[in-house]
């Protein structure tokens, strides 16, 4: 809480890199970069239960709406990605991203590629709101939300067509952060289907869209009857495909050893989706399958106890395999 508090600067300035505000020397560990496979977004966590919300506002901000902006083109670029629309033109981030806020790929792919890691930053906003209920707020969001959205939206009809016959959709290409899977033959892979992160994150941010969307269609003041209207569609659209996610947007626990056609029981939540092998490195140091857990809460002791019991397997496993050394990480 402290160094968050310390490493928040004026208006304008960067968020927290990966050594905080500031790093000795020219050449400091991983470059001083932003990484938004979970540690941007970890350095931001005790902000608003702790109520440090404006720690939000000076940094984090205007960054992401400058990294959205990257974003188009990254969208354009190499995903075929375009079109503004109502809300917000799409958008992506990867997994590194430097000062200058460039979404595209930086490096190699079991480094960099992380094509749901820009939305899981900006999903920090969306929990802005959540403590807030601030309807400027919410309208400052709205672009960078809808924006994420869209860009889901798109790969999922180059991936799935997406017509209204209520099958089930498939997501690629997908990654677990700095983490790759072996196949029968013991070769590496580092892009799969349905990894666990991806299809939470994309979970994540169209039930936050649809909620987003509801709270603008009941702000008479901010919106025509038209626009409320349309929103209120894009959230009942938003719902009806996070449905046909895989395991409606919380990854289904397999049996033990994750590899494609299982490995017996007891079943867990396992990091890639159903076609991969096992992970290459069962003890690693990130927890992408885990997402479901924290921070997205879909997965709750409380209320699904069972899917819960399947998380603490996982990370048994992880832990059993020499995970969380690295500190952070645990």
């Amino acid at each position: 809480r402290y160094l968050l508090l310390g490493s928040s600067g004026a208006p304008g300035a960067l968020p927290p890199n990966l050594q905080g505000l500031w790093a000795e020397g020219a050449k400091p560990p991983w470059g001083c970069d932003f990484h938004l496979n979970i540690n941007l977004q970890m350095a931001y966590w005790p902000a608003l239960p702790t109520a440090l919300s404006k720690t939000l506002a000076p940094a984090l901000r205007p960054f992401l709406a400058r990294l959205a902006a990257s974003g188009e083109v990254a969208a354009r670029s190499y995903y075929g990605v375009e079109g503004g629309g109502e809300g917000g033109a799409p958008w992506v981030a990867h997994g590194f991203v430097d000062a200058w806020a460039l979404a595209a790929p930086l490096g190699p792919p079991m480094w960099s590629y992380c094509v749901t890691c820009g939305a899981w930053a900006a999903l920090l906003l969306w929990e802005s709101f959540e403590f807030s209920r601030s309807a400027k707020e919410l309208r400052e969001l709205w672009p960078l939300l809808h924006g994420a959205t869209a860009f889901f939206l798109a790969l999922l009809r180059q991936r799935n067509g997406i017509g209204d016959d209520g099958t089930p959709l498939q997501w690629g290409p997908s990654h677990s952060p700095e983490n790759a899977w072996m196949d029968g033959g013991g070769a590496t892979h580092f892009l799969a289907y349905d990894s666990a992160l991806d299809v939470a994150v994309v979970s994540h941010t169209f039930e936050a869209a649809a909620a987003a969307a509801d709270a603008l269609a009941a702000d008479r003041r901010s919106l025509s009857a038209a626009a409320a209207a349309a929103n209120a569609e894009f959230a009942a659209k938003m719902r009806e495909l996070r449905r046909r996610l895989p395991g409606g947007g919380v990854p289904a626990p397999r049996a033990a050893g994750c590899a494609a056609g299982g490995g017996g029981p007891p079943e867990q939540i396992c990091e890639w989706g159903a076609g991969a092998g096992k992970p290459a490195d069962a003890g690693h140091r990130h927890f992408s399958h885990l997402y479901p857990l924290h921070p997205g809460g879909a997965v709750s002791p409380l209320a699904s106890p069972e899917l819960a019991a399947a998380a603490r397997r996982a990370l048994v496993e992880r832990l059993r395999h020499g995970g969380g050394h690295t500190g952070w990480s645990a």
